[in-house]
């Protein structure tokens, strides 16, 4: 599924999905063939306590990120990117992507998806997945997330944009950029320490700007550009790229 294939810029990515509803009978089958599958040093501790769909989704999760990495390594016969395309779980459950690698996980009701890059061109990535068909929810989440530049973005809606789609941009965004962002800065930060500034309907970006320093880092008022796809049905999928200095 290359959903930002033409950004110019993004070729260098590697996607890929699993739909839970079509191929939900596929996924008990998934999860056993997994365990089996990979050595235990790329299982999560304690994962027999997991809910069965939280099992699912992990493991649907690792599976598109190695058709990721797969995808990036390429042919058998050529020699390969990454020796080892399994990927792990740190100590605080974020991905623990493979040498040379970089990537995101995103998990919804409707499926999972997964991105990676080369470090030689992306030092870090963040992808996620939101559900707009949820109006009463989502007006909710907006009292939680949205600052004073977002509120601008939502008393000038773009035309064509619905409330409830800027929403969801800005909840998807934000998660998109904390998932981008944490890995490097190890650091938590919240809804309301970033802000959307700016928001191109035609080039189908945005600009998220720091309200705050993370771990001598990044600075307040640092800027992040990322991307949105709204061709899946009822939801809207951000991604924000940190690019490496050398790319």
């Amino acid at each position: 599924m290359e959903l930002f294939s033409d950004l110019f810029d993004l070729k260098s990515l590697a996607f890929s999905s699993f739909e839970l509803k079509s191929d939900f009978g596929k996924s008990g089958h998934l999860v056993s063939s997994y365990l089996k599958s990979v050595p235990l040093k790329f299982q999560p501790k304690r994962f027999s306590n997991f809910s069965e769909q939280r099992k699912i989704e992990f493991v649907i999760g690792r599976i598109c990120a190695k058709e990721a990495l797969d995808k990036m390594n390429g042919p058998e016969e050529r020699r390969p990117i990454f020796k080892e395309t399994g990927i792990g779980m740190n100590d605080d459950r974020s991905p623990s992507w493979p040498k040379g690698a970089v990537g995101s996980i995103t998990h919804s009701p409707i499926g999972v998806m997964a991105c990676t890059g080369k470090v030689e061109d992306f030092l870090s990535l963040g992808l996620d997945l939101e559900c707009l068909n949820r109006s009463n929810s989502l007006n909710k989440i907006k009292n939680k997330v949205f600052t004073g530049a977002d509120n601008l973005l939502y008393k000038e809606l773009p035309k064509g944009f619905e409330e409830t789609d800027l929403i969801g941009l800005v909840f998807s965004a934000k998660e998109s950029l904390f998932k981008c962002l944490y890995p490097l800065a190890k650091t938590f930060f919240y809804f309301y320490d970033a802000e959307m500034v700016k928001l191109n309907l035609d080039t189908r970006s945005f600009t998220l700007r720091l309200k705050r320093g993370l771990g001598g880092v990044f600075k307040e008022g640092d800027l992040f550009e990322g991307y949105f796809c709204t061709s899946i049905e009822d939801h809207i999928l951000t991604l924000v790229p940190l690019r490496s200095c050398t790319s």
